[in-house]
């Protein structure tokens, strides 16, 4: 009697992009859910929370690589450890962690019977980094407890809190190239510069101070015919060459 084989979700996807078409070989491996753990470390074995991890298989193409890369994913937590599901035993996988600031190594691995392979270790190497620091100021001195982000290139985004003293440190990625320190207290907003992170065995030492938020009217029109337009989103963004402050 044929076995019946459960298609997992990267194969519904494929279907859906390619049409009708005969199963392939690598499909007719048996389906058993396949549990993958492990924990995601930096060189000096230190836990590297909030990676991504994506598992893909070497043989089956771009697009089913595509889709296994969005359907086969995990997170890591703040231990470092991580569970991802595989549909298929038999079949070589390729696991893959990401994190902004370190590299993107691989593990292969061949899940066989036993449902549970034994922990998995994948280990990132940490970027050069730059050391951004310095004191939040307000009108009655410093300003502490404060949500202080650093917004920079690359989709880069990190954000901590203020000491008592006011003080603040960030420890960002250097290919990150420059960001712009943003916060909010009441009417009051962070005086913006551009911070380079270009390499500093120092740090770089960033100072700011909260003052009165300015204010920007307009209205938003039509190009066309310059009818106003309704419930329209504006945002400001730093132009990063400008090298404004």
């Amino acid at each position: 009697m044929p076995t019946i084989v459960r298609l997992s979700l990267t194969a519904a996807m494929l279907l859906l992009l390619t049409g009708p078409a005969p199963v392939m070989g690598w499909l007719e491996a048996e389906d058993i859910d396949v549990k993958v753990r492990g924990q995601v470390v930096d060189e000096t074995g230190a836990p590297v929370a909030d990676a991504y991890i994506h598992a893909t298989t070497q043989t089956t193409g771009h697009v089913i690589g595509w889709a296994q890369s969005v359907t086969l994913i995990a997170r890591s937590d703040t231990e470092g450890r991580f569970e991802l599901q595989l549909p298929f035993r038999e079949v070589r996988y390729s696991l893959y962690a990401q994190r902004m600031g370190y590299s993107v190594p691989s593990v292969t691995l061949l899940p066989d019977v036993g449902g549970v392979l034994n922990p998995v270790q994948i280990t990132l190497k940490r970027e050069k980094h730059t050391t951004v620091y310095g004191r939040v100021l307000g009108p009655a001195g410093p300003v502490s407890n404060l949500n202080l982000t650093l917004v920079g290139e690359y989709h880069y985004s990190a954000t901590t809190r203020t000491l008592v003293d006011g003080s603040y440190r960030f420890e960002v990625p250097q290919y990150i190239g420059q960001g712009v320190l943003v916060a909010e207290r009441g009417e009051l907003a962070v005086s913006q510069e551009i911070v380079r992170t270009t390499e500093d065995a120092q740090g770089r030492r960033v100072d700011v101070t909260l003052v009165p938020a300015s204010r920007l009217q307009g209205v938003v029109r039509d190009r066309n015919d310059q009818a106003p337009v309704a419930n329209a989103v504006v945002t400001i963004r730093p132009w990063f060459s400008s090298g404004f402050k």
